[in-house]
């Protein structure tokens, strides 16, 4: 249902107070929807920026299928309508804890001016190769569907402790081919299928050294 009281726009909305990160240290407030997106590993999942994810439906023209309160209810409460031909359950149903109250509106601002489909491709500026493992996990959007570092998300198993329960040989064949092995308690065609083709091989390399190494 619509508000009676329309909301706030994410210019409007008051910069909630920041809570403290690991070491006391506050933790910075994302001010853009791009900044979000990359944070939560949104594209993981959803068509966005050209990801062709599609375990969720697509964002592109999202603001002409739903209004504002729809939008955001479905990042704070996602399983309360589930779009057509998706499953319940498969996204992270803490973001409204995790979303200061100024980022979710800046998300909703973003998502809401998104246009119909994904702009053609511009092969003069690709995106540059990941030189560490952990730009590579972010470029990719692992920590949006796995536990890593404290991410919580729960739509794929926990990285963390990964390199004492598979090789390094299984770890890479869960990436370019993760229907091959699921692991217990998943389901099959949950994860993207396509990473061979998105990611360079010295990425997936990166990635898979850094997934061995993670601590439990």
């Amino acid at each position: 249902l619509e508000p009676t009281v329309p909301l706030p726009s994410a210019g409007d909305a008051p910069v909630a107070e920041e809570p403290a990160a690991s070491g006391g240290e506050p933790a910075p407030l994302l001010t853009s929807g791009e900044a979000i997106v990359d944070e939560y590993g949104c594209a993981s999942c959803h068509d966005l920026g050209g990801s062709g994810a599609d375990i969720g439906p697509s964002l592109y023209g999202i603001g002409k299928r739903m209004t504002r309160a729809e939008v955001i209810e479905s990042i704070i409460d996602p399983n309360a309508v589930v779009a057509e031909g998706y499953d319940a359950d498969f996204m992270p149903a803490d973001f409204g804890e995790s979303l200061r109250g100024s980022e979710l509106l800046v998300l909703t601002d973003y998502l809401m001016a998104l246009p119909d489909a994904a702009p053609a491709a511009d092969d003069s500026e690709e995106e540059p190769l990941a030189t560490t493992g952990l730009e590579a996990i972010d470029k990719f959007g692992c920590a949006g569907c796995h536990d890593l570092d404290g991410s919580e998300a729960d739509i794929g198993p926990k990285l963390n402790g990964i390199g004492k329960r598979m090789t390094a040989d299984e770890v890479k064949t869960a990436i370019i081919d993760p229907n091959a092995i699921i692991a217990e308690g998943f389901e099959a065609e949950m994860m993207p299928d396509d990473f061979a083709d998105q990611m360079d091989d010295s990425e997936l390399s990166l990635i898979v050294d850094y997934l061995m190494n993670l601590p439990e």
